[in-house]
């Protein structure tokens, strides 16, 4: 039996999927579907299958374009139209489809602002000139330098690396805002409110990870061996991209933000990265550089026994 058929026969029950989806390919399922930049997610994984399709194809829509020339007409009439149901030379296909979600763990994002503290605002510019110096520079050269020195040294005072913001860095910011002095900015109709707010987060709270769970819908690719990429990448999102106008196709709402509507899964043989090809000493490290490389792609990766 074919690795295809064999796989196929796999998918619609749970023991079979669990031989193709260990902990690394729903770790790398969930990141190749899901934004985790801001929300790191940890194991163990678990992929709970609500509804399965096995054989989807998918035939592009033709669009046909002609000239005519109508009995009476003084030029030709063009005529445009799009058939569907016609089959291409090869139609998209896809083994399987599941209605899924992804099982994990995150910790908490719940910490809360305990104290926000106004730093400065932009009248105090000028008056801790006068406390200083017992009045405001007369020369408006001098006004200018004064107040210059007393932003940056305010808004540096309100940052944890102080001497990142220098002169250079107060210029970038009158270019940013269109004014050429601190006169043009404290002017400005924003002026008076020209700050900085010092805010102090609680500690996340104590406890164990929480269960999240991710709707999403899987479009199983399986394939003898990792095709030429190039062509795969394109029919993985012409698939994906002509699927998701089906909205009865598309998941639920997620709590983390996704990166595609629709999750390509390319499952191939699990001596695959056995021998040199991707990157890496051995196999774990060259799946992990293929899975790492399909995630950025929004594509999963999973290996399944002969």
């Amino acid at each position: 039996m074919s690795f295809t058929n064999a796989t196929l026969l796999r998918m619609p029950t749970e023991a079979g999927r669990t031989t193709m989806l260990d902990q690394v390919a729903l770790a790398q399922m969930a990141e190749a579907g899901f934004d985790l930049t801001l929300d790191p997610l940890q194991g163990p994984y678990a992929l709970a299958v609500e509804g399965t399709d096995l054989g989807i194809e998918v035939s592009p829509p033709v669009t046909l374009e002609a000239m005519a020339h109508l009995p009476g007409a003084p030029t030709p009439t063009e005529l445009r139209g799009t058939i569907h149901g016609l089959r291409g030379a090869a139609p998209l296909r896809a083994e399987g489809m599941w209605r899924a979600e992804i099982i994990a763990r995150r910790v908490p994002q719940d910490s809360v602002i305990e104290t926000a503290l106004p730093a400065f605002a932009a009248p105090d510019l000028d008056r801790a000139i006068i406390a200083a110096q017992g009045a405001l520079p007369a020369a408006p050269a001098a006004l200018e330098a004064a107040r210059r020195q007393e932003l940056i040294a305010r808004i540096g005072a309100a940052m944890t690396r102080p001497a990142l913001f220098d002169d250079a860095a107060l210029q970038r910011l009158l270019d940013a805002a269109g004014q050429p002095d601190v006169a043009g900015l404290l002017a400005t109709r924003g002026g008076t409110s020209l700050g900085a707010v010092r805010l102090r987060f609680s500690a996340p709270p104590a406890g164990p990870p929480v269960p999240v769970r991710l709707p999403v819908t899987i479009l199983v690719l399986v394939r003898d061996a990792v095709p030429p990429l190039a062509a795969f990448l394109s029919e993985a999102r012409a698939l994906r991209e002509h699927l998701s106008r089906d909205a009865a196709l598309l998941p639920p709402p997620a709590p983390l933000r996704r990166r595609a509507q629709l999750l390509p899964l390319l499952v191939v043989p699990a001596a695959t990265f056995d021998t040199p090809g991707f990157p890496g000493a051995d196999p774990a490290q060259r799946r992990a550089a293929a899975g790492e490389f399909l995630a950025r792609e929004a594509i999963g990766l999973a290996l399944s026994p002969p």
